[in-house]
């Protein structure tokens, strides 16, 4: 550590001053987040990632500076250029690792770190960041963007983009760190306790089976810890076993929940069930899930008068409508859930949902279904 670094600190400007403290909150009180200092050239971000380096470090803890290029890791105090420091593969993918393993003096260094710096990282191939993220993920055992470390990038989008050697222009974008799915897990990870910010925004769709794909793709990039909850489906009077349970349990008729139920604490969830309308718990009020026991989803209502309301939701046995033409009797016991990242048209019938995206992979098919979905949002 440089003392001559230290003293930089009293000399940021406004802008700077407010970045180096919250990124020192976050790494003082082991807060997981990724920052992007953005600036032009000579508007002092080097200037800036000196004052941090030197904080960290005059702290006792490691603070690891690397950038993409050779000259811009060489102004660092300690700088290395990423593709060495990280072992980035040459030959990137959308699947690769890093080359080194978790018994390595890398994994080690990279465990006890508290802060990762990457400067000038505009001017690298979004796959060399994605690889650094899934192995960070797999050394600390965490699946947080960049396995729960406090990463500061810095860079400028208005100078010279990757180079992709004999590439379009599509191929060009597509290789840029702003296509990367890092931005949208930061979104996610910023607001995924905020049940403001899950109540305000939703997915339309028309069917159910869209619906599904959608909650299945955003359950994946959400935050968190899985847990899966299973249902017991049965089949009243089959004595004879016509009806397997793997048959059953692929079934998912209207109105009932999935046989296989993810969750994640803090998800957004649909109830589908009148369970005690005095008390906000109708069918078609979103919830969301703050803690999670074997047979007791603990939940927090986040629209209308009932919203921050806490309550439980017990796992129970369910039927199909009558009007389901089965030819057999089935049950379904299961928490009376479904994920509502995304919901279908009708649910959202009487809603007001300031933030909506409609996804329609095919025309809608009910009568003034798509009058319904542009008139729930604001925007």
């Amino acid at each position: 550590m440089d003392e001559e670094h230290l003293n930089l600190i009293n000399t940021l400007n406004t802008e700077q001053r407010s970045g180096f403290d919250e990124i020192m909150d976050h790494v003082i009180n082991f807060k997981s987040q990724v920052f992007f200092v953005n600036g032009p050239g000579g508007t002092g971000k080097t200037y800036l990632y000196k004052a941090l380096l030197a904080k960290v470090r005059s702290m006792g803890l490691i603070a690891i500076a690397t950038a993409t290029s050779g000259i811009a890791a060489s102004i660092m105090p300690g700088g290395r250029t990423a593709h060495s420091r990280f072992k980035i593969p040459i030959k990137l993918s959308d699947n690769n690792m890093c080359n080194f393993t978790k018994q390595s003096g890398t994994a080690e260094l990279l465990r006890r770190s508290h802060l990762i710096i990457w400067d000038e990282v505009a001017m690298t191939k979004r796959q060399a960041v994605e690889t650094l993220d899934r192995s960070l993920q797999d050394i600390m055992g965490c699946s947080q963007l960049f396995g729960g470390k406090v990463m500061v990038f810095g860079g400028d989008f208005r100078q010279v983009l990757p180079v992709v050697t004999r590439g379009t222009r599509a191929q060009i974008t597509d290789a840029t760190l702003q296509r990367s799915y890092i931005w949208e897990k930061i979104h996610l990870q910023n607001n995924s306790t905020s049940a403001d910010y899950m109540s305000a925004h939703a997915i339309l769709s028309t069917k159910n089976e869209h619906v599904d794909e959608l909650n299945a793709i955003m359950i994946n990039r959400f935050p968190g810890k899985e847990t899966v909850y299973y249902s017991f489906d049965s089949v009243d009077d089959d004595s004879r076993n016509n009806y397997p349970i793997d048959f059953l349990n692929s079934m998912t008729p209207n109105g009932l929940p999935p046989h296989l139920l993810k969750l994640k604490s803090n998800c957004p969830v649909i109830l589908l069930r009148n369970l005690d309308p005095h008390n906000g718990l109708c069918n078609g009020t979103r919830l969301m899930v703050r803690d999670y026991q074997r047979n007791t989803i603990d939940a927090e209502i986040v629209g209308g008068q009932h919203a921050e309301k806490r309550v439980f939701i017990p796992r129970i046995p369910l039927s199909p409508s009558e009007d389901i033409s089965l030819p057999f009797r089935f049950k379904r016991k299961q928490f009376p859930i479904r994920l509502s990242f995304a919901m279908i048209i009708n649910k959202a019938q009487g809603q007001t949902i300031p933030n909506v995206g409609i996804y329609l992979p095919e025309p809608v098919f009910s009568h003034r279904q798509l009058y319904v979905a542009l008139s729930r949002g604001v925007s």
